[in-house]
């Protein structure tokens, strides 16, 4: 073997050498000159993964939270058309409005505790008992009428019972009459709950008006998930 030939085969040597040796100390995710045993290593996006808090945007609203105010949300969402039915105006299916409301069981026996019957109960029973088990002051102030508070909140509340005699349905008078009621309220929301129907004119009022709200018996159930959490 030439002399030539037993330099290329020493320099090879060496090359080989210098590549094992920087494969050993560069293993895959650590940047060269790093000790890959270093707990502060962590791979791209997950630093302080572990313990970092959830993102305020990704927190479920709990109607249990005090930051939360579930039923100033309800007014908050925009205002939507009541679904009309068959049913709609009949009184064959007058029953009590509570007989087809669902809720978590724990609020059943919240209210269940405050002496309603939710499967006999009217749409202001169910209203006014879920509001009481999210935390909310309820106060009878007339004839009918309820302050509903927490905080700094407050709610004015009409209930315009159901008579067998009557049309169930909402008449133009009495949405009229819950307005005025509600503007000399002075009270930053308005809610008018009835086991009655509703007609299409109760989201017209709603349009312009954004501070009121009617809770009809097709309604009923949305507004009770709202307040719940379901």
């Amino acid at each position: 073997m030439s002399g030539t030939d037993i330099a290329w085969l020493v320099l090879l040597v060496l090359v080989v050498a210098a590549v094992v040796f920087y494969l050993m100390r560069s293993r895959p995710g650590v940047p060269p000159g790093v000790d890959g045993s270093d707990d502060s290593l962590t791979a791209p996006g997950t630093a302080n993964k572990a313990g970092a808090p959830p993102s305020s945007d990704t927190r479920k609203a709990s109607p249990m939270d005090p930051e939360f105010d579930p039923l100033s949300a309800h007014f908050e969402a925009p205002s939507r058309a009541p679904k009309l039915s068959a049913d709609s105006g009949s009184r064959e299916t007058m029953f009590p409005a509570g007989a087809s409301v669902t809720m978590p069981e724990p609020w059943f026996a919240q209210l269940r505790g405050q002496g309603i019957v939710p499967e006999e109960a009217s749409a202001s029973d169910i209203v006014l008992g879920v509001l009481r088990a999210a935390g909310y002051s309820v106060n009878d102030t007339g004839d009918n009428t309820y302050q509903v508070s927490r905080g700094a909140a407050s709610t004015f509340v009409v209930v315009d019972p159901y008579d067998e005699s009557g049309y169930p349905e909402i008449d133009e008078s009495e949405m009229a009459r819950f307005v005025m009621s509600f503007m000399n309220s002075k009270a930053g929301n308005g809610l008018y709950v009835t086991d009655k129907f509703a007609p299409f004119g109760v989201y017209e009022r709603e349009k312009r008006e954004k501070r009121i709200r009617f809770i009809s018996r097709e309604r009923l159930q949305e507004f009770v998930d709202g307040i719940t959490g379901a």
